[in-house]
């Protein structure tokens, strides 16, 4: 009587369970029926990885840049969605999330290998990227001329990289010959790190060689001065976006269809013709600055940030300055005793409240104060960035002595409310026979002339060494 009682109720909690695991099955099946692109545009966001580098996805001044989001941008533009980036720390990290489906497509300058072909699908090809051996250079040493000359050598590359797969594949295939039977190539792989972490390793004497793109290379040379090109390896692989392993290939139809069209293919010529920023800087110059942005700036820019939201000054502008007046030294003294970030007199000082010059936000913020007192004494009419040099002249040489300088540069036919013009008669202040004409007397013109020009180049490179020291401080995992 008893499992005679339970039976019916037995059946019926099956019966009900089946409907429910049907239903179940049918809305799976339903929302499986729903294409990539469907999903994506149903979302609203393109979800999209890639690597931070400077080549790739970078921040400059608080906007996202770099070649890859510029073109994936475009891409969520053409499909009618917002772009969501996720940057992974280094490729196989990258390749993860794609197979955890945390993203829907890989951007990040990728080769197409046989490797990742094989449980990859590789879009549509953009471009082509090759790889070069670089080396620290040294006196009296003559690096490899080939990876069979690299024999024993200590060779780094990112794991899961096209440089790594390629090389093993170099080795494999072509080299084993030449290597006596034997690989005797050091090869290493670091994760969580990237491309300009190699560069650095061997800036630092950690390697001995390192296998980049020859694309990175040729935009960060200047950058890296110690550093050269040991030799190029052979060949020229296309380079793709990557999507996940799928039976739906209506996303990366899109992508076809996205590089076909012409706004497409004129971004592309306008990226890959845009020439990479060089640096104006010597070796002993380079090195200098590096020092400098890697040990005091990273410090002292939340100061510099402050000061450029009192003063309203561009923040990467006034760290400048400070570098060309102390290399953001708080303790810098002058022989003439201005002291401190801004080398501040001590009127200078007094007349915008710094009681202490030689404390960095004081001096920072203080300086900034002053810079702007000075522009304000410029001539209304003098537009920018015309207004900036001579304030900045002001500030190094002298409102007066700047003044005495347009006066000449107007006597001499030139336009004295030009920048260009006025640095030609600036020196003249140096030679008696012109600065006994004027009303402050001698100055040290050239000087002036050098102090704008070199805030002008440590401006434009700053973005780029912050960028690169930021990255170098990321945690490289060595292989055990």
């Amino acid at each position: 009587m008893f499992q005679s009682r339970r039976t019916p109720h037995l059946r019926q909690t099956i019966y009900v369970g089946g409907i429910l695991l049907l239903t179940f099955w049918i809305v799976l099946a339903g929302l499986n029926s729903k294409t990539q692109v469907e999903r994506i545009t149903e979302r609203g966001i393109l979800r999209v990885a890639t690597l931070n580098s400077p080549l790739t996805y970078y921040y400059d001044r608080d906007l996202p840049r770099g070649y890859e989001y510029q073109l994936a941008r475009s891409f969520a533009d053409f499909l009618g969605v917002e772009l969501e980036i996720e940057v992974a720390a280094d490729p196989k990290r990258l390749f993860q999330k794609l197979d955890s489906r945390e993203v829907d497509l890989l951007a990040a300058n990728l080769v197409q290998l046989p490797e990742r072909d094989l449980h990859h699908n590789a879009g549509p090809i953009y471009r082509t990227e090759s790889f070069v051996a670089i080396y620290r250079v040294r006196r009296g040493y003559t690096p490899p001329a080939s990876i069979s000359d690299a024999r024993d050598m200590k060779i780094e590359v990112l794991v899961d990289s096209g440089e790594s797969n390629y090389l093993a594949n170099l080795i494999e295939n072509e080299l084993q010959s030449q290597l006596d039977g034997s690989n005797n190539l050091r090869v290493i792989e670091l994760t969580n790190a990237n491309r300009l972490d190699l560069l650095t390793r061997l800036q630092n004497r950690e390697s001995q060689l390192a296998i980049v793109p020859a694309s990175l290379w040729k935009a960060y040379v200047t950058y890296h001065p110690e550093l050269a090109m040991a030799f190029e390896i052979d060949g020229e692989l296309p380079v793709s976006w990557y999507f996940g392993p799928s039976q739906d290939e209506s996303l990366i139809e899109r992508a076809e269809l996205f590089f076909g069209i012409n706004q497409t293919k004129d971004l592309l010529t306008k990226l890959e013709s845009t020439p990479p920023q060089s640096n104006p800087l010597n070796y002993f110059d380079t090195t200098s600055f590096r020092e400098g942005v890697e040990q005091r700036y990273t410090e002292l820019r939340p100061y510099f940030i402050e000061a450029a939201t009192e003063t309203g000054f561009d923040p990467l502008f006034l760290a400048a300055v400070a570098y060309q007046e102390s290399h953001w030294r708080a303790d810098a003294v002058s022989p003439t005793g201005v002291r401190g970030i801004m080398m501040l007199t001590e009127d200078a000082a007094l007349d915008v409240g710094v009681d202490d010059r030689t404390d960095a936000r004081e001096s920072i913020i203080g300086g900034a104060k002053y810079l702007r007192k000075v522009e304000a004494k410029i001539p209304e009419r003098i537009a920018e960035p015309d207004r900036t040099y001579f304030a900045l002249a002001a500030y190094n040489i002298g409102f007066g002595h700047l003044e005495d300088a347009r006066i000449l540069t107007q006597r001499a036919g030139d336009n004295a409310d030009l920048w260009s013009d006025v640095a030609k008669h600036l020196p003249k202040l140096e030679q008696e026979v012109y600065y006994s004409m004027t009303r402050y007397g001698q100055a040290r013109g050239n000087e002036a002339v050098g102090y704008v020009e070199n805030i002008k180049q440590y401006q434009r490179i700053l973005p780029t060494e912050a960028l690169l020291a930021d990255i170098r401080r990321r945690p490289i995992k060595m292989p055990d």
